[in-house]
């Protein structure tokens, strides 16, 4: 039985023992709410389907049907007793009015009759004439639109059966009297072949014309659909956009350029020229642009910036797209103000360089996959062979020992190549839903033994930890590499910190730091008590082969194994060192929610805490960092002193007249360090509290002179609502 569902043009409803009435409608039931496609009946409409059909139940006296592509009805008609009363009666035989149900069982011949020659009609895409299972004949045409098959029509044509053999086995079939049949048939009008001939060349036509109904409807919508995203897109760009006619008349804009101008599109659609509202120094060479693409669009640059004026007078600083319209003597631009942009040059600069350095990880990503994909196919071969030939030489052959060193090679390339395709991405994972602290606390005591006695191996998991999915083995590997990493940079004693924690960012957050994702993660970070790194070597870790180490001390894998795995799982990195200091690397992988029974952090307060005008000084000596926090700061209601050194940090604390209710410092200082810094500052301002910031974990500031239960801490990278909470969080303290 072919799944599918119908829709029946309704007429009156008579008892079928009623075969005398004109007016039929068969047992078909009201399925228009099962429709799954209606492009026929919607196009033409029942009405005109009808008068479309109505001249074959004339020439013909027994049915006609139109079918959707996918088995609906968009019309069906019986007109002779015949038809009626067979089809009531294989209708009965579903025995049952629930029409989904009769359409199921496959026991409504009649219709499964109908339907079958129209399917196959429509599969060979040509006409199908077949005796059907009812007693007469059924012909089926394909209806096209675009070129497509869309449906067909169906006609019942024929003499019912006569012969007693027959009608014998209809009525077995169909559960029916002998003698109803005979009836049936004998009041039954012939039609004679031509005529039958003429009803058959007739319905190709009313194929065509349905076809070409439903085309021209599909051009129209297509018209106004076209028109409607011309419409939508134009309004609702994030661009001004408005429309130039040949003489420099603004004929169009929409909302986002009556925002940025100043001016309704009343007072500027058919009145202003473009010229009005450009700086009058840049006039001059805009108009000659103008009309130089009026004579070859290609002569005039598309895209450029330029100064223009708003309402309020203010110069701000745009950039402008313009197009040609085809066929038309006008152009549309799109104008994006730029100003604040241009004001930010320099912070624009820095996130383009960490945008550029993460499309060159990318690349190098894609090429160490290649690169590892293809030698494997050559290690299959080194090692296997190498393999082959250990097995059948003797020890005591000459060449056993060289065969031996060229699989124990082929054996440790093939660790390298492991390690290129985690960088690229390209192993094969099995992932599961897991607590990092149960995995991670399994390896603690092979960590130990791995770093050796003089390292302390100190390990802080949070106690409510999200969940996350990916492979087991993935995380040994991240563990161990930054281990490994982290003990490498250590010369003689030190300490390696685990941590786990959660972490969100919103929106707003990641708008302003490059490479951070919106949402909900773990992070896992591994800090250490080493050498630190430059920020030049910063820009390197991640690449393959890349290496501080003594020549054979490091393959320059590891990270760039971490790197591969994290991106695999949709996470991010985060590095912060400092040389002299240590290094910390923050690992952050997507919250898993499949089954996560750590209560929903979803349900903190919806906004930041907000301060009061209360005073505070902020130390810093990264000038991005500093920036940043003071207009979180601001935003949330605060006073803030800013300084990028202690020395100056201590002229603005003895200049400012008031109070100062917090010092916010960075750990890791020139001249001295935040808590040294701080026990000064409180020599002017008694009882003064301090809020500690690293892109340390707090774990490893405590080692700078800060005593841990003491400890006010905010790690960077920080979201406004963390800074805000945290802030909120000191200042109540008594």
């Amino acid at each position: 039985m072919t799944d599918y569902t119908s829709s029946y043009h309704k007429q009156p409803r008579i008892s079928p023992e009623d075969l005398s009435s004109e007016d039929y409608e068969p047992p078909y039931g009201e399925l228009t709410e099962l429709n799954t496609r209606r492009l026929i009946l919607d196009s033409v409409g029942e009405e005109t389907l009808d008068s479309i059909v109505s001249d074959f139940l004339d020439m013909l006296g027994t049915s006609v049907a139109v079918y959707e592509k996918n088995g609906n009805y968009a019309l069906g008609i019986l007109s002779s007793a015949w038809c009626r009363f067979m089809d009531r009666a294989s209708y009965d035989l579903c025995r049952t009015e629930n029409t989904k149900e009769v359409l199921a069982c496959g026991k409504w011949i009649c219709h499964e009759s109908c339907w079958n020659t129209a399917k196959q009609a429509m599969d060979k895409g040509e006409p199908a004439d077949v005796e059907c299972e009812g007693g007469i004949c059924l012909y089926a045409v394909p209806i096209r639109a675009s070129g497509e098959i869309i449906g067909t029509i169906n006609v019942g044509y024929g003499d019912p059966p006569t012969d007693i053999s027959i009608i014998n086995e209809l009525a077995a079939k169909y559960g029916v009297a002998e003698q109803d049949l005979i009836e049936r048939a004998k009041a039954y009008e012939s039609r004679p072949p031509f005529i039958i001939e003429m009803a058959k060349r007739r319905i190709h036509s009313a194929a065509h014309l349905i076809g070409e109904i439903v085309e021209r409807k599909q051009a129209e919508q297509a018209l106004r659909q076209s028109e409607n995203y011309y419409r939508t897109i134009f309004e609702n760009s994030a661009s001004a956009l408005f429309i130039i006619e040949e003489d420099t008349v603004i004929s169009q804009v929409n909302s986002k350029f009556e925002k940025l101008m100043g001016f309704s599109r009343d007072e500027v659609e058919g009145k202003k020229s473009w010229t009005d509202f450009i700086h009058p120094d840049d006039v001059g060479w805009m108009k000659e642009y103008h009309y130089l693409r009026r004579r070859d669009a290609a002569a005039a640059p598309s895209s450029y910036e330029f100064r223009f004026i708003s309402r309020d007078g203010r110069v701000r600083s745009g950039f402008l797209t313009v197009a040609m319209i085809p066929g038309t003597p006008k152009s549309i631009a799109f104008l994006i103000d730029v100003t604040e942009q241009k004001q930010a040059e320099e912070e624009r600069e820095n996130m383009r360089e960490q945008l550029l350095q993460s499309q060159k990880m990318e690349s190098v990503g894609r090429l160490a996959g290649g690169v590892a994909h293809e030698f494997n196919n050559m290690l299959s071969i080194i090692n296997g062979y190498a393999e082959m030939m250990t097995d059948v030489l003797s020890p005591s052959e000459p060449i056993f020992d060289n065969a031996r060193k060229i699989q124990d090679a082929g054996k440790r390339s093939a660790v390298i190549i492991r390690k290129l395709l985690a960088f690229a991405r390209k192993q094969t994972i099995s992932p599961e839903a897991m607590n990092l602290n149960d995995s991670l606390s399994g390896m603690i005591k092979m960590l130990e033994r791995l770093i050796g006695e003089d390292i302390d191996l100190v390990w802080k998991p949070d106690k409510d930890l999200w969940q996350v999915k990916m492979d087991f083995s993935q995380i040994d590997q991240i563990l161990v590499n930054l281990v490994v990493n982290a003990r490498d940079a250590i010369s003689g004693a030190g300490e390696i910190i685990i941590e786990t924690e959660n972490a969100e960012f919103d929106k707003e957050y990641c708008e302003i730091h490059t490479g951070f994702l919106p949402g909900q993660f773990v992070m896992l970070a591994v800090s250490d008590s080493g050498c630190g790194m430059s920020k030049e070597v910063q820009e390197h870790v991640f690449e393959p082969f890349f290496t501080t180490k003594e020549v054979g001390k490091g393959s320059g894998l590891g990270l760039p194994t971490v790197y591969g795995i994290v991106k695999q799982n949709s996470g991010f990195v985060n590095v912060y060192s400092e040389p002299g200091i240590g290094t910390t690397i923050k690992i952050y992988l997507p919250r898993y929610k499949g089954d996560d029974t750590v209560p929903d952090k979803e349900a903190r307060e919806a906004y930041p805490a907000k301060g009061d005008g209360e005073t505070i000084l902020v130390l810093e000596d990264e000038a991005e960092v500093l920036d940043i926090t003071r207009m979180m700061l601001e935003k949330l209601g605060y006073n803030v002193l800013t300084a990028d050194t202690p020395g100056r940090a201590m002229e603005r604390a003895e200049a400012h007249e008031g109070k100062i209710d917090l010092l916010i410092t960075d750990v890791v200082m020139p001249e001295m360090n935040g808590r040294d810094f701080a026990d000064k500052l409180r020599t002017l301002y008694p009882g003064l509290k301090t809020l500690f910031m690293s892109g340390y974990t707090a774990n490893v500031v405590a080692r700078h002179n800060v005593a841990e239960q003491d400890l006010n801490f905010i790690g960077k990278p920080f979201a406004i609502k963390d800074i805000a909470d945290k802030v909120a969080e000191v200042l109540s303290e008594s």
